[in-house]
């Protein structure tokens, strides 16, 4: 047994933090989570409503930022029983991107709360992102050809360019890839120019560019 003495001098203030999750089973009409999570630069909340009359129903999806202050309003409309998925973007309800941080989301429905969650709202680090390209993409070349190891690392779809240039400073042949996903990737040259002349063997220059970005620039030995 706890015992607890205060004096009366004394100013005592007990704070509990109490941490509720609010399950989502059949009686509570939904089945709801959101994912991915932690997300960047989207996620989706997704739930499903039930109703015994078979009739729409008020549902309300609420996102609060993490000193409790609600920021954004996803829906908030009735919906007919059924399954349902809701992106939330990262902004508030004046479409302004949010400070990285954990973020709760409140579903209301037939005005009664259903279910709270939690949600790890992370911000993409293009410089971070560049580096890590950077650092795991390099030329790799074989007999007629220089082949480029892409490690793009970053979970959105990016735009590469790889600009190839003589050793006297010209660009000689240009290679888009549009939409790249997170992944490996290798891309051929084949030696031919941009005016499909064959290049002689010997030392060229080449330049990665992501999503108009400049991330590497390297020599590298084309080899017939």
């Amino acid at each position: 047994m706890l015992r607890l003495f205060i004096r009366k001098d004394i100013s005592l203030a007990i704070i509990f933090l109490v941490s509720v999750s609010i399950g989502c089973s059949a009686n509570d009409q939904t089945n709801c989570y959101s994912r991915p999570n932690p997300f960047s630069p989207q996620t989706s909340i997704n739930f499903s409503v039930e109703s015994p009359e078979n009739l729409p129903v008020p549902v309300k999806i609420v996102i609060y930022n993490p000193e409790g202050k609600p920021v954004r309003v996803l829906i908030d409309e009735k919906k007919l029983p059924g399954k349902y998925s809701i992106n939330w973007d990262g902004k508030d309800d004046n479409v302004e991107l949010l400070d990285a941080g954990v973020y709760l989301f409140k579903l209301d429905i037939d005005e009664k709360t259903i279910r709270k969650g939690k949600m790890i709202h992370q911000i993409w680090d293009k410089k971070e992102s560049d580096r890590q390209v950077r650092e795991n993409s390099y030329p790799v070349s074989s007999s007629k050809t220089a082949n480029f190891v892409i490690n793009q690392q970053n979970e959105n779809p990016v735009d590469i360019v790889i600009e190839i240039y003589d050793t006297e400073g010209e660009l000689i042949h240009t290679i888009e890839r549009k939409e790249l996903a997170s992944g490996s990737y290798t891309i051929n040259w084949d030696g031919l120019t941009d005016d499909n002349h064959k290049v002689e063997q010997g030392y060229y220059f080449w330049k990665l560019i992501i999503d108009g970005r400049i991330v590497k620039k390297s020599k590298f030995y084309l080899e017939y």
